[in-house]
């Protein structure tokens, strides 16, 4: 039974990551762990959590907020957001960019109020002011392309930036720190098999090698982490 789970793996996450991170996870597996059959789904974050809770799924990578008693957090971690802008942009000059210079353009971020897009409304907020133009969209990816485009800068994940590369645009760090936040799960007191255990580390070494300046925290810092997310 054991070796039958070992030839498989089912994974969901939400786009940032099941493009920008579980991909490389994936390969990394040492050959004997290497499953035959793998199921790698991009879903919404609250489909992301059902999926796991139903045990459909083996593990998930997805947003904070994990308010939930059937989940098992197994780390969060913690990477600043991006900007990312036309190669040809004036602004590709600027190393780091400020709120302020921010605020001056077109933005194209994410459309959930819950998770991500809280955090850089609360960004610009707090550096006070007048908000700037938003464009929605409800991934990393879209956001990428609009900007590539001309449509504005987008404001992204790190995975999607760094772990997605796309030609005609350059990635920027923001002089202020908007983090973004995900943990990896499954459901709670569910054994897992060995590949799935190997991928609990695994996930976190790449995403470490991807981002060095990631901070990773134990899942008991959750509460906390959602404090400083949500403070006003």
């Amino acid at each position: 039974m054991a070796q039958e789970e070992n030839h498989q793996i089912k994974l969901v996450a939400i786009s940032a990551l099941a493009a920008g991170l579980l991909p490389t996870a994936l390969s990394r597996l040492p050959e004997p762990l290497r499953p035959q059959q793998i199921q790698l789904q991009s879903m919404s974050p609250e489909n992301v959590v059902q999926a796991v809770l139903s045990k459909t799924m083996d593990l998930g990578a997805v947003s904070l907020p994990l308010e939930h008693r059937g989940l098992e957090i197994h780390w969060i971690g913690e990477a600043s957001c991006v900007a990312v802008l036309p190669a040809d942009s004036p602004l590709a000059a600027h190393e780091v960019l400020s709120m302020e210079l921010l605020r001056q353009q077109t933005l194209i971020t994410m459309a959930n109020p819950y998770r991500f897009r809280r955090r850089i409304d609360k960004a610009f907020h707090d550096a006070g002011g007048e908000p700037p133009r938003m464009l929605d969209t409800n991934t990393s990816l879209i956001a990428m392309q609009m900007a590539r485009v001309g449509l504005g800068i987008a404001l992204v994940d790190p995975f999607t930036a760094m772990g997605v590369p796309l030609q005609g645009v350059v990635v920027r760090p923001i002089a202020c720190s908007i983090p973004f936040f995900f943990g990896l799960i499954s459901a709670f007191a569910s054994p897992l098999s060995d590949v799935a255990s190997a991928l609990v580390d695994e996930i976190a070494v790449c995403a470490k090698i991807l981002l060095p300046e990631m901070i990773m925290h134990e899942a008991s810092a959750h509460d906390a982490l959602l404090q400083s997310i949500y403070a006003e």
